[in-house]
């Protein structure tokens, strides 16, 4: 995470011309939530995908990192219905993300 931070400081882009080598997707792959964040917070393009289509979001999820694919969508404005072109995947994402939006809620409330 210091190095990530250290690089963007330096005005290393988020992005590079081939999309499968986003520093992004990498981020999320490796389960790496702070990371992720602090690349969306440097402009790092959220709809980017992998070859199969997923999208950083939808890598959250499948790595049930769940709060952090929350905020991509509260904070960022990520895209659930986009986040891959597989319909399960898609389906899954939906359903953990509201799922955790209102435990979230319940938890303010208390």
């Amino acid at each position: 995470d210091d190095v990530v931070r250290l690089l963007l400081e330096e005005g290393a882009p988020t992005e590079e011309a081939d999309p499968t080598l986003s520093a992004l997707l990498q981020a999320a792959t490796k389960g790496l939530p702070d990371t992720v964040e602090l690349l969306l917070r440097h402009g790092a393009d959220h709809t980017v995908t992998t070859k199969k289509g997923d999208t950083a979001l939808s890598i959250l999820v499948e790595q049930n990192l769940i709060d952090a694919a929350v905020e991509m969508v509260t904070e960022y404005n990520a895209s659930v219905p986009r986040c891959s072109r597989d319909r399960k995947k898609v389906q899954r994402a939906r359903l953990l993300i509201n799922l955790r939006v209102k435990q979230q809620q319940r938890e303010r409330l208390l």
